[in-house]
């Protein structure tokens, strides 16, 4: 029903939603923003979509929730304010957009934190990096100055380099807690009996890879020498993920990583779709701390789930990895109920 009120003007629009939610007055919600428009073609985006929906089911099925994404977050502010009631929660997207790189993200936040200031407001698992530049600094300071002056922020990492990082500049409540993609289950995108073969080469095609060319090279040439087949993927997907195919493209996705025998990436959701699928992982840095800190999560996984230089990635360690079975992981009982836990009596 959102998209139906596009083409009109925001004043219009506002009117718009405020009528076809008018219910929301009536009803406890969950007001779920900046999740990743239809065009965006990040599979590791909508999969958190689907893992912090399904949260939202089993953890708060008394909440209507309604979900904005990035665009629409900041276009209803105006009907939010009207609608929204006292015992409502809004919750903001996971991610890695917490920082200076990601200023779609980050001004949506802003306006969010800065126009509901009497609401709880839980931000969910986030790696948060501000550049060490003019422009990081200037930012920072700009999140920091509307963050701290909210009565009810919680701001979660994804990782304890972010979790310090939140500690250290933000004056909010805080936490740490794994990707909510992890709340995705093998078992319902991926059919049992799946025929391993293969490395899958998982690398970014964007500009957080620290991957070049020569080095990526290399990789191949050394899962050739180890005797393996190499197929090239990225998350990042080729064509756009609407909000009614994510679960499609998922299957897809992690169907994809199900059948290889070891996964190599530098992509963070390249780690995580390994886990969720049991593939062992070699896993590289990008541009940030993303993949090496929140690969700590994963030490059980001490042979299965590798982080290394680049440097390291040849035939012996290739040979060594691949193969392997991940042991089952309950990450909902033991990380994700206690969050809602957690949330439940201090938000609501």
């Amino acid at each position: 029903m959102l998209d139906t009120v596009h083409g009109l003007g925001r004043p219009l629009r506002n009117a718009q939603f405020i009528y076809n939610n008018k219910s929301m007055k009536n009803e406890k919600n969950i007001i779920y923003t900046i999740t990743p428009p239809g065009h965006l073609d990040n599979i590791g985006d909508h999969a958190q979509v689907v893992g912090i929906k399904k949260w939202f089911d089993e953890y708060f099925p008394e909440y209507n929730v309604i979900e904005l994404d990035k665009n629409q977050t900041t276009d209803y502010i105006s009907a939010l304010k009207f609608l929204i009631n006292d015992d409502d929660l809004i919750f903001l997207h996971s991610g890695g957009n917490l920082n200076d790189r990601s200023l779609w993200s980050e001004g949506a936040r802003r306006e969010v934190v800065k126009n509901f200031k009497d609401t709880p407001i839980i931000q969910l698992p986030q790696t948060v990096f501000f550049s060490n530049t003019d422009r990081g600094r200037r930012e920072l300071n700009k999140s920091r100055e509307i963050y701290n002056n909210h009565q009810d922020l919680t701001i979660i990492a994804r990782d304890l380099v972010s979790h310090d990082y939140v500690q250290e500049y933000f004056d909010v409540q805080d936490d740490v807690y794994p990707d909510f993609a992890l709340m995705l289950d093998r078992e319902d995108y991926v059919k049992s009996a799946v025929e391993r073969s293969g490395v899958l080469l998982c690398l970014r095609r964007d500009s957080e890879s620290d991957v070049s060319s020569k080095e990526k090279n290399e990789i191949l040439s050394s899962i050739h020498e180890a005797n393996y087949d190499a197929t090239q993927f990225d998350t990042t997907l080729d064509e756009k993920i609407p909000k009614n195919q994510r679960e499609k493209f998922l299957s897809e996705t992690l169907s994809e990583f199900a059948k290889h025998e070891l996964v190599i990436t530098d992509r963070f959701h390249g780690m995580i779709f390994s886990v969720i699928t049991r593939t062992p992982c070699i896993a590289i840095d990008t541009v940030d701390h993303k993949i090496s800190s929140s690969s700590k999560w994963f030490e059980m996984y001490d042979d299965e789930v590798r982080y290394v230089d680049i440097a390291d990635i040849a035939p012996p360690l290739i040979e060594e990895t691949a193969g392997q079975e991940l042991d089952e992981f309950d990450w909902q009982q033991r990380y994700f109920s206690e969050l809602a836990e957690m949330i439940n009596k201090n938000s609501l």
